[in-house]
């Protein structure tokens, strides 16, 4: 369910009572409060976002989403069928879900230089920048931290170029001497005091790729992991998709073989469900992806990575840009590895 905010209870401009606590104001995706405005035509005008006012008081400071690469949604990609999950608006990223609640929204997973823009409400990236300083460190948990600046969305696909506060993660790679991690709980604030939280969101999992063009096993890969003190990926440590008798770790009644964007949640079983594609996207190290990505692939076929589970035998094999997933048995080839930490 999306954003609840903790706010005292207001009047819309249609006359509406509007009880606004974080219990009583749950909007599904397709109400999200925000909304666009362009304060002029020119490409040196910022665009603004501003809430709904038949919602919420105009003026006061809201993340309205949180986008990473939007390149497989279906704004974008009208080859694979269900890409929007419920906290998923198209086009624009995922929705906020309970500020006050970091496991509810995204992210829940991470790798060193990817990146994602927060669209804000009146408020400035500069003022939350000033507010947070440019540097953030996890209030719980340690390994990885947060590089924050002002910049536009790249406009990916065919979504807009949006003055967004960019948020880098910064954690261990495969050249890292020290490659710990511990599950790490990220706020932003509007003040400098730390009274006022804006955003908040937990790394649950972080992942460690071995680099461009290594061709391994998958027996090797576990090596590798195993080695650096991470553990070799599932299938559920990458995408929510299920493929026929091969895998049915997904999304419980979706039989796609392709992932949904939506934020990696447990099962009642305590197991994951989902995990860093179908939150990130297509993780290419290319300009139309996440340029910069460490020692992750840069486009198709090369982007096959080994998981632990096995089909009659066989092991499978993940796609980095789509979360689709097959054995290996028509093939027999080496393809990437990456681990993930815990």
């Amino acid at each position: 369910m999306p954003y609840s905010w903790n706010l005292e209870a207001l009047t819309s401009k249609n006359g509406r009572a509007n009880n606004h606590r974080s219990d009583a104001i749950i909007l599904p995706s397709s109400e999200n409060p925000c909304l666009k405005y362009d304060t002029g035509g020119d490409a040196s005008s910022a665009d603004i976002w501003i809430w709904n006012p038949d919602y919420f008081d105009p003026s006061a400071p809201l993340v309205c989403y949180a986008q990473p690469n939007l390149s497989n949604d279906s704004s974008n990609n009208t080859v694979y069928q269900d890409l929007d999950g419920p906290d998923w608006a198209k086009g624009k990223g995922f929705v906020p879900q309970d500020v006050n609640n970091p496991q509810r929204n995204f992210p829940s997973t991470g790798t060193n230089n990817v990146y994602f823009y927060l669209l804000l409400a009146n408020i400035t990236p500069e003022a939350i920048i000033l507010a947070n300083g440019a540097s953030v460190s996890p209030e719980l948990g340690s390994g990885i931290s947060l590089v924050l600046s002002s910049a536009r969305t790249p406009g990916w696909g065919k979504g807009s170029q949006d003055v967004a506060l960019k948020i880098v993660l910064k954690g261990p790679t495969n050249s890292s001497a020290n490659k710990n991690f511990r599950p790490s709980t990220f706020k932003l604030y509007l003040d400098k005091a730390k009274t006022k939280l804006l955003y908040s969101f937990k790394i649950e999992r972080w992942y460690i790729a071995q680099g461009v063009g290594i061709n391994v096993s998958a027996s090797e890969t576990k090596d590798y992991c195993n080695q650096i003190g991470y553990r070799m990926p599932s299938v559920a440590d990458y995408t929510n998709a299920n493929y026929n008798d091969i895998w049915n770790g997904g999304i419980p009644g979706r039989n796609i073989n392709g992932y949904r964007r939506q934020l990696s949640y447990r099962g009642s079983n305590g197991k994951w469900i989902g995990g860093l594609f179908n939150e990130w996207g297509t993780l290419f190290n290319n300009p139309d992806h996440y340029l910069g990505l460490d020692d992750w692939e840069t486009s198709h076929p090369q982007d096959w990575y080994w998981v632990i589970d096995t089909y009659k035998g066989e092991p499978i094999r993940v796609d980095l840009g789509d979360g689709d997933l097959y054995d290996s048995k028509a093939t027999n080839g080496q393809y990437r590895a990456a681990c993930v930490k815990p």
